[in-house]
């Protein structure tokens, strides 16, 4: 579902943008008021170098936003598994000795993934290792029997591994808000500067992607 660390996992690429905002537009804050020192042509430059600056801060920041919405559809929608071999083997033509190799490969994963489970109480951390490592069916079903073997010890340990296999096994119903969210993040990487324009420091209203998305969460 998307709320509380959903959220906040699509949010927190834009924590720091007002401080971004404010390094970007510093030359150009400079030089803007100090009109008798500097050209015209020498300031429009600044003005455009700082809105330029920002705009690539910006899409960069919506890019790691994308990234992690596409991490909370694969936790919400059904799991599609690849092939063990095509996904370890970049290859059209699949030999014997690749198979004996993606195995092993494929061995070192499961003893890293063993021990990354072992070495966590978190279901946070569960989900982060179903998303590594669920689409390999295998995995996929280790991590999941791991999961219901701890729903069963008693107590806020067993009874938080529940709640995310309840979780997990539901039918997503927020895939519409996240499409929203992503369809929001492609404006934003093209969204211009501010809503009234650069304007000297204090003056301009810069544009609140916190509220922006919250908004559309509710």
């Amino acid at each position: 579902m998307i709320t509380s660390i959903n959220q906040e996992r699509v949010l927190q690429p834009f924590q720091g943008m007002k401080d971004s905002y404010n390094k970007a537009m510093y030359k150009y804050w400079t030089v803007q008021r100090s009109t008798e020192v500097y050209a015209a042509a020498y300031i429009n430059q600044a003005k455009e170098e700082a809105k330029q600056s920002f705009m690539q801060d910006k899409r960069e920041r919506a890019e790691q936003a994308k990234k992690e919405l596409n991490a909370i559809y694969h936790e919400l929608k059904d799991w599609s598994f690849e092939d063990p071999y095509l996904s370890r083997i970049d290859k059209q033509v699949i030999t014997t000795e690749d198979k004996v190799l993606a195995e092993m490969q494929r061995d070192k994963e499961m003893k890293l993934l063993e021990a990354e489970m072992r070495a966590t109480e978190e279901t946070e951390d569960f989900r982060r290792l179903l998303v590594r490592y669920g689409s390999d069916k295998l995995f996929h079903d280790l991590i999941t029997a791991e999961m219901r073997s701890r729903a069963q010890r008693a107590g806020d340990k067993g009874s938080k591994f529940h709640f995310l296999l309840t979780e997990l096994d539901r039918e997503p119903t927020k895939t519409r808000i996240l499409e929203k969210l992503k369809l929001c993040l492609r404006i934003l990487q093209i969204w211009k500067l501010t809503r009234k324009g650069l304007k000297k420091k204090g003056t301009s209203k810069a544009f609140s992607v916190s509220r922006f998305l919250k908004r559309l969460i509710k």
